[in-house]
């Protein structure tokens, strides 16, 4: 009689299972009679997209989030927002710390894979990095978005609306609550409003590895690590040259520009019509999207670091030399998972406006669905307008892509790929380009 060993349950299907539930249970919350208004028709599958894109911290919805859900509906979509953005793993391990129970090697090897640490030291600091962080900003950014609602808002209509757009900007998800107006077009012309949102969106979508070595090395440039040097310059050149050509196109000022291209990398607030852009705009945003937020961030896409070591890669690959930049050599490693991550994006996109084009049957246009795809992806929530629109097997390939695009490409493939074989093969030249 033999005994059969199991193998313990990998970081990454913790990642995967525990995603998964909070998007059952965040689905089956909202979906509750009292969680919409009683006026309003409210499916289970929009009740399910709705709670993978705030899981997803997507933004992307079928329904009208601010008259169809309850006070108990926006909480609840709040909570599955702050659930996404830090981590599932983060929130239940923070819950353990504050009950004082041990995070074991299990623990830790979680809170590792959940942000890309590659070793179990420290795990434990950086939770507690991400969660002082996370909170400390929403608080601040609530505090200083509430004047602005009181001015058109009670002061219990104030603290929520503040509470929910500090929450739904520094997570980067893209939610709004406003009734009547589409997306923040409210306070379109408001520069303080729209200031505070920036500054939200983008420390949320530095990463907590990034906003800790800034506070430890105290803004010092020759002390930051490499990966803050990449994260720093990268999202700088992407906020000034997609302002650039939002600004250029014509029909907007400097600060909508800015704000347009901040908010295209992974948040999806929009202050604008989306499908009234001029093609090359529309263009621009799909970049942006794509690209996304950085690693270890609340935000979405490829990452800016991972965009930056394959453009490294391809400069100095005819060179022969290794890839670096500031005076640091990055790791073959790095620059392989850099073209998977991309490639893995590029074909779920591609996937996921086929399927669509193909379940839709002509009744919208490639560029559109493409646009949807992408958002969905990168996890922004910006959208032409169809979303609303879609049939419902369209809408569940838009939850797939928002879900591997928030888990990530990587983690879902080593999901699937549950068995290991130690066969080695001959091997034998290939042909390329």
């Amino acid at each position: 009689m033999s005994i059969e060993i199991k193998r313990p349950v990998s970081p990454q299907r913790y990642l995967f299972i525990g995603f998964f539930s909070a998007i059952l249970i965040g689905s089956l919350l909202l979906s509750l009679p009292f969680s919409h208004a009683k006026s309003f028709s409210f499916s289970y599958i929009d009740a399910l997209f709705t709670s993978v894109s705030a899981v997803c911290v997507t933004g992307l919805s079928t329904v009208d989030i601010a008259s169809s859900l309850t006070v108990f509906g926006k909480v609840i979509l709040a909570v599955l927002i702050m659930i996404g953005g830090m981590g599932v793993a983060t929130m239940i391990i923070s819950i353990a710390l504050f009950l004082g129970l041990r995070v074991g090697v299990s623990g830790r090897s979680i809170i590792s894979e959940s942000y890309n640490l590659g070793t179990l030291k420290g795990a434990v600091k950086v939770l507690k990095t991400v969660v002082f962080t996370s909170l400390g900003a929403q608080t601040i950014g609530m505090v200083l978005l509430y004047p602005v609602y009181r001015e058109d808002f009670s002061v219990l209509e104030s603290l929520g609306h503040s509470a929910f757009h500090a929450v739904s900007s520094f997570n980067n998800a893209g939610f709004d609550i406003l009734r009547g107006s589409q997306s923040i077009d409210l306070y379109a012309v408001n520069g303080y409003y729209l200031s505070v949102t920036m500054m939200l969106i983008i420390v949320g979508g530095l990463g907590f590895f990034v906003i800790a070595d800034l506070l430890r090395k105290r803004l010092r440039w020759r002390q930051l690590t490499m990966h803050t040097k990449m994260v720093l310059t990268s999202t700088a050149v992407l906020i000034i040259a997609g302002a650039a050509v939002f600004l250029l196109s014509g029909g907007k000022s400097v600060f909508e520009s800015l704000f347009l291209s901040v908010t295209s990398r992974t948040a999806g607030f929009s202050t604008l019509d989306i499908s009234s852009l001029y093609q090359v705009e529309i263009w621009t945003l799909i970049i942006l999207m794509f690209i996304g937020a950085s690693p270890g961030s609340t935000g979405g896409g490829v990452k800016t670091t991972t965009v930056f070591t394959l453009l490294l890669s391809l400069l100095t690959m005819q060179r022969k030399k290794d890839t670096s930049v500031f005076s640091r050599r990055i790791s073959s490693e790095s620059v392989l998972k850099a073209y998977q991550v991309v490639l893995l994006g590029i074909m779920t996109i591609i996937g996921t406006t086929w399927l669509i084009l193909l379940s839709e049957r002509g009744q919208f246009t490639m560029f559109e669905v493409l646009f949807e795809s992408v958002s969905a992806f990168a996890t922004v929530g910006l959208s032409t307008g169809i979303t609303g629109n879609l049939n419902s097997f369209s809408k569940i390939f838009l939850m797939i892509a928002m879900f591997i695009g928030r888990v990530g490409p990587i983690t879902i493939a080593a999901n699937i790929v549950t068995k290991e074989t130690n066969l080695r093969s001959i091997q034998e030249r290939v042909f390329i380009g």
